[in-house]
């Protein structure tokens, strides 16, 4: 992603995501969930943390921040942090690093997204993944399931494979193919995609 310091100045909020895919499909939800209204670039702008160097985010002011720590307020206040729970199970805990992030972004009144089920793409509809891979009636992808064995187990043999290593082009295919009503029918993501767009509207004083 080309993001020149320039934009990140000028953004009214940052959206923290761990890489690409992640970035496509946050930015086609958002798009979808308020018609267009609110476009990257324009009401806010997103950052690829990776996730090894989610260890290294803060929250803190930049001069409680421990080095190297990225101080999300050094770049901007306005702060949204999209984070895989990466759980086995409802009942796992997430690791003490997201927990610390939580708490922190929870001081400067900005947005934790710890999703619902294990990962972004748990959040993609049975409906769309039957759609893209030709396979009628899929059934749906478990909250907590590992996308990659699920595609092996009812798409096909090496399927989840090829997934992970082509992950940001199956995430666009995806993103062309997803609907408001897809989003809409799933209760846990519109409830996120409200306090989301909610946030950002407020940060750009849309409401």
């Amino acid at each position: 992603m080309d993001v020149r310091a320039s934009d990140l100045l000028q953004a009214n909020s940052i959206v923290w995501v761990e890489g690409p895919s992640d970035r496509l499909y946050i930015n086609k939800w958002i798009e979808l969930w308020t018609d267009g209204k609110i476009k990257e670039g324009i009401h806010y702008q997103c950052m690829f943390y990776g996730g090894r160097l989610l260890a290294h985010i803060s929250a803190d002011s930049p001069e409680e921040a421990v080095e190297p720590a990225v101080a999300i307020l050094s770049i901007n206040r306005n702060a949204a942090v999209i984070i895989d729970s990466d759980k086995d199970t409802l009942q796992d805990s997430i690791n003490a690093t997201k927990e610390r992030i939580v708490e922190e972004i929870i001081q400067i009144d900005g947005i934790t997204w710890i999703t619902d089920g294990k990962e972004i793409e748990n959040y993609i509809p049975s409906e769309v993944l039957s759609h893209y891979y030709s396979k009628p009636n899929l059934p749906a992808l478990g909250r907590f399931e590992k996308i990659s064995d699920y595609l092996d187990r009812n798409v096909g043999p090496g399927i989840g494979d090829k997934f992970k290593s082509t992950k940001v082009e199956l995430a666009a295919d995806i993103c062309d193919i997803l609907t408001k009503e897809q989003l809409q029918a799933d209760t846990a993501l519109a409830n996120r995609l409200d306090e989301l767009c909610g946030a950002i509207k407020r940060w750009n004083r849309l409401e």
